[in-house]
């Protein structure tokens, strides 16, 4: 699962701690996730796509051939979240 992208089924508390800490910051305030509710049933929805494993360099612009720097990637990602 090292390359591959998966959701996880509910946010995880330390997650949840983080997304506060990044949008309501205060030095002062710790915050602790006491419960995490799951409003929809937990659903999944798996797709494959084209990656290019390289890099451009913004000093260098050389085309870049696609066709063999192309790897498919699978993701497993979460489908009708509720807000």
């Amino acid at each position: 699962m090292k390359v591959e992208r998966v959701s996880y089924p509910v946010i995880t508390p330390s997650a949840a701690r983080g997304l506060l800490e990044a949008i309501l910051y205060k030095p002062q305030f710790r915050w602790r996730i006491r419960r995490i509710a799951v409003k929809r049933p937990v659903r999944f929805l798996a797709f494959r796509r084209n990656e290019v494993k390289s890099r451009l360099s913004p000093r260098n612009p050389v085309p870049l051939p696609a066709d063999e720097d192309r790897t498919q990637r699978n993701t497993l990602a979460l489908r009708d979240v509720a807000a």
